[in-house]
């Protein structure tokens, strides 16, 4: 449980002009050790209406300027509310011994269930603001503008344990330094004509940030690995790169057998043989098993002249060869307001979009490739690789023997951007009857279309859980949002 102490908080105000809000905060948290339960977030916020000095009393078109500046500490004790304690359990299955020694019946003792952090302490995001508020020409033009930095330090998170720690689950811990900084833009305009009849009201806001994480610990390749999803991770945080970037293999094309021989092993089978990608294709089965593969890039791996930086290639496809193949952060959102009204009849829509964004598409595993049982996609049917489609296929040869087609790759790496119309509406109020005040019949849809070229289900992608961040931007199969049509009717009497 988390407790708030306000220590101080303090307004002014200097004839409405000069504006200054002060507030100190002491929270506390059952979910952190004795010795960092507490801790002081404060903050600070400036005001300058810059437009009521004298200096300003000739711009006439401009009704309202308002300068804002504000500084302030945030915490965060988003973890288990038993983070602190290790916790133990009885099972069978997981810790059970046949402490009478007859071979027929064991009995349940007990193992680790979750180790505890008793030095764990609260999450600190420290965030710099400023911005300025205007509006002109008669309340008709509106700007807001912010540019933010906000650092957050002591990470909270939930690294991975060695196997040999067994079964038990891990504490979320302290990790690190991450870097955001952003600008986010409004502007509103309104405004009336034909004598009043027609009126309108637009509004467009652009948001664009940048994320980067500064430091993770003393070991400049310490990484934060994303959540394991069947073996295998897709994403993975380090020094330098924005927080869970899609980490694998880089596809470049399909074998074709152009660069390959065949030879035989010593019980005379066919062996198809890669001098580029030895390990990968050296198949011993039947004719043609490593054509139409998935080719994967040999990156830079070998440093030849000892100067420390990666120049040659060694001929091996392995996990040395992985690399950074996507972010899931977008380079902005944008978002559309527009309500119009002329005499009795009444329109309004609102469009949302983001641009720049990656998503890896999970879904692809399940219904794509081999590995799991059920149902599977028409494209693997029509676009998995043949001869006469060669690098025009989108999917590797069927095959059932595949299991690393499907491993993390740059092929699963999708456009997440996307424009939808979140919501449109429709009315027409009709005067003058009696007996009732005001009637409007009205019809309304929401999500009528999203373009995009993402081939999921949904590229409005949220992450698996709540304040599961680590799972930014993989498409686990989010249930899609429906589009929905509505008639309705609204009165007074």
């Amino acid at each position: 449980m988390g407790s708030i102490f306000p220590i101080a908080k303090v307004n002014y105000s200097l004839m409405d002009k000069y504006l200054v809000d002060l507030t100190v905060r002491r929270d506390g948290s059952s979910r952190f050790g004795s010795e960092n339960r507490y801790a002081v977030f404060p903050a600070a916020s400036l005001g300058w209406r810059i437009s009521d000095e004298a200096f300003m009393s000739g711009l006439t078109w401009t009704n309202e300027l308002k300068l804002r500046a504000g500084w302030g500490q945030m915490g965060n004790q988003s973890i288990s509310q038993d983070n602190q304690f290790s916790t133990y359990r009885t099972s069978l299955s997981q810790s059970s011994y046949d402490i009478n020694g007859n071979n027929t019946k064991v009995v349940p003792g007990f193992d680790t269930n979750r180790f505890g952090n008793p030095f764990g302490q609260w999450e600190t995001t420290t965030t710099l603001d400023l911005g300025f508020d205007w509006t002109m020409f008669n309340n008709k033009l509106t700007i807001n503008f912010d540019w933010w930095d906000r650092q957050t330090s002591d990470m909270l998170y939930t690294l991975p344990l060695p196997a040999t720690q067994g079964n038990a689950s891990a504490p979320a811990q302290n990790v690190g330094e991450m870097s955001n900084k952003g600008i986010d833009l409004y502007l509103a305009y309104n405004n009336t004509s034909a004598n009043g009849d027609f009126s309108y009201d637009i509004g467009l806001n652009f948001s664009t940030y940048k994320n980067e994480i500064v430091n993770l610990s003393e070991n400049a390749n310490s990484a934060l690995l994303g959540p394991d999803l069947r073996q295998y991770r897709y994403s993975r945080s380090v020094m330098g790169q924005p927080f869970m970037s899609f980490y694998g293999l880089e596809v470049i094309g399909f074998t074709d057998g152009s660069e390959s021989y065949w030879d035989t092993n010593d019980d005379g089978d066919p062996v198809y043989v890669s001098d580029e990608y030895p390990g990968y294709y050296n198949y011993i089965s039947q004719y043609g098993e490593g054509l139409g593969r998935y080719k994967f890039k040999d990156q830079l791996t070998e440093d030849t002249n000892g100067d420390g930086i990666a120049d040659a290639t060694d001929g091996v496809i392995n996990d040395e060869d992985r690399v950074f193949i996507g972010n899931p952060h977008p380079d902005f959102y944008y978002g559309l307001n527009a309500s119009f009204e002329y005499k009795n009849f009444d329109f309004t829509m609102f469009f949302q979009g983001v641009q720049g964004n990656d998503l890896i598409n999970y879904v692809s595993r399940w219904i794509d490739f081999n590995q799991f049982q059920g149902n599977r996609s028409t494209r693997m049917y029509e676009e998995s690789w043949t001869p006469e489609l060669g690098d025009n296929a989108t999917l590797p040869v069927l095959s059932a023997t595949d299991n690393l087609s499907y491993q993390p790759n740059s092929r699963l790496v999708q456009d997440g951007s996307y424009l939808r119309m979140k919501n449109l509406m429709i009315g027409y109020t009709i005067p003058n009857i009696k007996g009732i005040d005001r009637l409007r019949v009205y019809f309304q849809t929401t999500n009528l279309f999203t373009i995009t070229e993402y081939d999921g289900l949904d590229p409005e992608v949220n992450i698996a859980g709540p304040g599961d961040n680590a799972s930014l931007g993989i498409d686990q199969g989010v249930y899609p949002t429906p589009r929905s049509f509505i008639f309705g009717v609204n009165f007074g009497l």
